[in-house]
């Protein structure tokens, strides 16, 4: 790393319970073998606590790191990791947004917060790269807003010059899955694991991020020339997508069976395909927000689902975990385990009413909804042996909008994603539809739909490209726009101003997967977390291009920890470990007699 780049390598602790904001330099070796987002974080965080802490007690820290590259001019370097234990999952996980509170961090000198403890009354944090001052002041009457409120409010109190990570009434509440939102009414979302929350127990409602100067290129000109591909996507991306916005996918994904219907019972939902649905792609609804209240939920009218994304955003609520225990709820409710007098009404499926209603009790922690708050898995739990069954979740996490009975590679991928089932932390399926060739991720195998052969390392593969992605702050438009590792690598080059291979670039996604799966370990995850819920292993999609057709998740495992140098119960042995420059970890984390020395 360049003196240059190293001088302006900062990060900034902010002691809730005492007030203080110190600055910590990071050293150059941690910031060359660990970038930035979740696999920095992920490191510093384990220097501030302890794995055994309560997620939602001041003792759970909450770091928040740009990727290495966000902030440089690069059309797709814009994002952010927040790390902390999950409420939801119980597990040291991590959150991801884009937008511009990554690059104004960048911009303010900020590589990476660590906040400890709580403020003893609500609060906010003020990082001005004008001033080069990261100050704390009083949220007051901020608290208890939704979020497009308090971020209009943030605007007229710090100006135009910022950006906002807010957490709304669901963070305030402790909702299991509440979201920090950032951008205001263009939201970015670090939606998963339940940031918002920990945000919230810190009685931390927002942080601000203004001034300062974006980070330079050391080479300007080379980096212009690299990015060149990149450049041409992005100027034709209008055209292909730009009518449909983000969710304009959704149809085309529909047409390959991949979206859940009925709470993952049912095989399509011919309505997506409908003019009426337009409206919902042209406002950029997520593709993950029309899957959770529409599909899931069976519900037709388009008015609705843009309700509840519109609501998820004002509330700070995933709408994943959101639509998904909508939909756990809805199925509870047909099967006669919760009545009227649980539920507060009826839970019709189709009641786009109902949605919005329950959404509202979640948030507020209500009636059913303050059951609801923790999880498919924890409400699966209280509600008996048969609900288990239908709460569709991966250590906790509920599943995306990707069928892995479909896209097999996300089986396994899901199985053994380090915060529970994530398409973002493989994503597979952009090899399966060929959306990003297979040879530009170093993949050999001979690929066929449906079927479970050679999906094991798809699955390794992608999640060592997904965490080199989050180091840099990449999003996967990269992907869309075929951009290969060598050429993400020269950018590393042009940016730092430092030798950088393509190999050097999967390492270190490879060193982050397995940080990551050392601190699941250490908090008891082996071979026996690694599984799917039984619906998605035992009960074939019955219509569909996917019909009967179920994963092997059994044999694609065997040959996943293989390839992963992990042994057969999912520990990485002390041989992956050295070769990854993690050999200190097992002593640190207290599990060196249970990782294995070959």
């Amino acid at each position: 790393m360049s003196s240059t780049q190293s001088e302006n390598t900062r990060a900034v602790v902010v002691d809730a319970t005492t007030g203080s904001v110190t600055d910590s330099p990071i050293q150059d070796r941690i910031r060359q073998d660990y970038l930035g987002g979740s696999c920095l974080a992920t490191r510093l965080w384990l220097e501030s606590s302890r794995l055994e802490v309560d997620p939602l007690s001041a003792a759970n820290a909450l770091v928040i790191a740009p990727g290495m590259l966000t902030g440089f001019p690069i059309t797709a370097a814009n994002r952010t990791s927040l790390v902390a234990k999950s409420p939801l999952t119980g597990l040291l996980s991590e959150s991801s947004a884009g937008g511009r509170f990554g690059p104004r961090m960048k911009a303010a000198g900020v590589d990476a917060l660590t906040v400890r403890g709580s403020f003893d009354d609500p609060s906010y944090i003020v990082i001005d790269g004008d001033e080069g001052s990261v100050k704390v002041e009083k949220a007051g009457a901020l608290w208890g807003q939704d979020v497009f409120s308090i971020y209009e409010a943030l605007k007229e109190r710090h100006g135009e010059d910022m950006d906002a990570a807010v957490i709304g009434p669901a963070g305030e509440n402790g909702v299991h899955f509440a979201a920090v939102i950032f951008g205001g009414r263009n939201p970015a979302s670090a939606s998963r694991t339940g940031m918002g929350a920990v945000m919230g127990s810190k009685n931390l409602k927002a942080i601000v991020v203004r001034g300062g100067r974006p980070p330079e290129p050391e080479d300007p000109e080379g980096l212009s020339r690299a990015m060149s591909k990149l450049t041409a996507w992005a100027e034709g991306r209008a055209g292909r997508w730009g009518q449909n916005g983000r969710g304009g996918k959704a149809a085309f994904a529909e047409t390959l069976d991949r979206l859940p219907v009925r709470n993952w019972r049912d095989g399509t939902f011919p309505a997506i395909r409908e003019d009426r649905f337009e409206s919902l792609l042209r406002q950029g609804i997520p593709y993950g927000t029309v899957g959770a209240f529409g599909t899931m939920c069976l519900v037709y009218d388009p008015k609705y689902i843009a309700s509840a994304s519109d609501l998820c955003n004002r509330l700070g609520l995933d709408a994943i975990s959101a639509g998904s225990v909508v939909a756990f709820a809805m199925e509870a409710y047909e099967r006669g385990i919760i009545d009227d007098a649980i539920a507060g009404r009826p839970l019709h499926w189709g009641d786009g009413e109902a949605v919005l209603f329950l959404l509202n009790e979640v948030a507020n922690q209500q009636g059913l909804g303050a059951i609801l708050s923790r999880g498919t898995r924890a409400v699966g739990k209280d509600l008996g042996a048969l609900a288990e069954e239908f709460a569709i979740h991966v250590k906790g996490l509920e599943v995306p909008m990707h069928d892995p009975r479909i896209y097999t590679s996300m089986a396994v991928a899901y199985a053994t994603g380090n915060r529970g089932a994530c398409h973002l932390d493989g994503m597979t399926y952009y090899i399966e539809t060929g959306w990003y060739p297979k040879e530009m991720a170093g993949i050999e195998a001979d690929l066929e739909a449906l079927d479970s052969k050679g999906k094991a390392e798809i699955a390794v593969k992608m999640q060592d490209l997904a965490g080199a992605l989050n180091a840099l702050g990449l999003t996967k438009s990269v992907l869309d726009a075929h951009i290969s590792p060598v050429e993400m690598a020269r950018w590393v080059e042009c940016c730092l101003g430092i030798p950088y291979s393509p190999e050097d670039l999967i390492k270190a996604g490879e060193r982050s997967f397995n940080l990551r799966r050392l601190c699941n370990v250490a908090l008891g995850i082996t071979r026996k977390d690694d599984r799917l819920p039984p619906r998605l292993l035992s009960h074939p999609r019955p219509s569909g291009r996917a019909t009967g057709s179920l994963p092997f998740l059994g044999e694609m495992l065997h040959e996943y920890y293989a390839l992963r140098g992990w042994d057969q119960e999912g520990l990485p042995t002390l041989h992956t470990l050295e070769r990854l420059g993690l050999h200190e970890y097992p002593e640190w984390l207290g599990i060196k007699t249970r990782v294995l020395s070959r």
